[in-house]
């Protein structure tokens, strides 16, 4: 194909950018088998995706949203594969913002809240940072 690529391994910044920014960054590595003429796995800082609402947004509609994101799982895979890897586990971690009340009822309705999130996220949402729900941490 005539294009050479490098993957630099970036794990020795996670320490330093998980002080800074939390939980958002995670230990990742990249499989040798996902490019071609890579020899060995290489170890990476991997990032969070998040799905940001603002504070306004309707309870009902974050709540819908957050709802159709894991009902529709496999219509988002067909779209783009990594969204298999959604869980809801992972989707009420890493969060650097207060998560939406509506999507926090979601969460709580399918066992997936811990009541302690709730304090961090009434403390978080005096912050002027907008609501966000999170998503799996290796989601599109």
């Amino acid at each position: 194909s005539g294009v050479t690529i490098r993957l630099l391994p970036t794990a020795d910044l996670l320490p330093s950018l998980r002080r800074d920014y939390g939980a958002l960054y995670f230990p990742l590595e990249i499989p040798a088998s996902a490019y071609p003429d890579v020899a060995a796995p290489v170890p990476v800082v991997g990032v969070a995706n998040v799905l940001v609402a603002n504070r306004s947004m309707p309870d009902d509609l974050a709540y819908h949203i957050t709802r159709l994101l894991f009902e529709k799982q496999g219509d988002l895979a067909a779209i783009h594969p990594e969204a298999r890897n959604l869980r809801l586990a992972g989707a009420v971690e890493g969060s650097p913002a207060p998560f939406h009340p509506g999507a926090i009822r979601f969460y709580r309705e399918r066992g997936a809240w811990q009541d302690s999130k709730e304090s961090v996220s009434r403390v978080n949402s005096q912050s002027p940072t907008p609501n966000s729900q999170s998503t799996d941490r290796r989601q599109p």
